[in-house]
């Protein structure tokens, strides 16, 4: 009965994890969509972003950083999983480490921490150029 049991709590626990993936970007659709209109009624800010979508026009630099209304009105807990999947992979992450701290000794935690998780590989990164802030932009 504690081995059914168990599993029924990690089943449970699972599922919740899966939900709070998408249970935050539910919630907070409403919030993003309210800077993006903060950014709109803000002359300041709406002219950095279209100084920034002009100079870096085809570039990540260019883009805004809460996305299009388009892109998360669109977005899907599918999606948002998926993304999750494609890119939380260990290949991607960074471990940082600040202070007066034994290197050795990190390396070693990090390598006992870190060292067995496995996954896909990190998809490619795509590299943009960074376009040339040389001649004129109409």
């Amino acid at each position: 009965m504690a081995g059914a049991r168990a599993w029924i709590l990690d089943q449970l626990d699972v599922e919740r994890s899966r939900w709070m993936l998408w249970l935050p970007v539910a919630i907070g659709l409403g919030i993003v969509f309210e800077q993006m209109n903060v950014l709109q009624d803000d002359p300041d800010r709406f002219l950095t972003r279209r100084l920034s979508e002009t100079t870096y026009a085809g570039h990540p630099y260019g883009r805004p950083i809460l996305g299009t209304r388009e892109l998360v009105r669109d977005l899907t807990r599918e999606r948002l999983i998926a993304y999750y999947k494609k890119h939380y992979v260990p290949q991607n992450m960074v471990l940082v480490v600040v202070g007066p701290v034994p290197v050795a000794r990190i390396r070693a935690l990090a390598a006992e921490a870190f060292g067995r998780l496995s996954g896909p590989p990190a998809p490619p990164r795509p590299v943009s150029p960074i376009p040339s802030l040389s001649g004129g932009r109409r």
